[in-house]
């Protein structure tokens, strides 16, 4: 909802630059298409060399071994979140 959206908003930082919007479109798994929203960071908030903190790690980790994620996106999410996570 746009209460939720915007809840969400507040904690990302969005005002402050931290995040912007963008738009996907997205596939449930029985094929459904859908629009919605991708949190960006923003620029004055990516390096290359950081790497998400080890609980965070290790959320983005479970969750897509949750939903069934392929093996190599699993692999490549495990390099990028570093070898801090679980």
């Amino acid at each position: 909802t746009a209460a939720e959206l915007e809840t969400l908003d507040i904690r990302e930082g969005v005002a402050g630059g931290h995040y912007r919007h963008a738009p996907v479109a997205v596939q449930t798994a029985d094929g459904a298409a859908l629009q919605a929203v991708a949190y960006v960071a923003g620029e004055a908030w990516v390096t290359a060399e950081a790497v998400p903190a080890p609980p965070y790690a290790s959320l983005i980790l479970a969750g897509a071994r949750e939903h069934g994620l392929p093996p190599p996106y699993l692999a490549t999410l495990h390099r990028l979140c570093g070898s801090r996570s679980a």
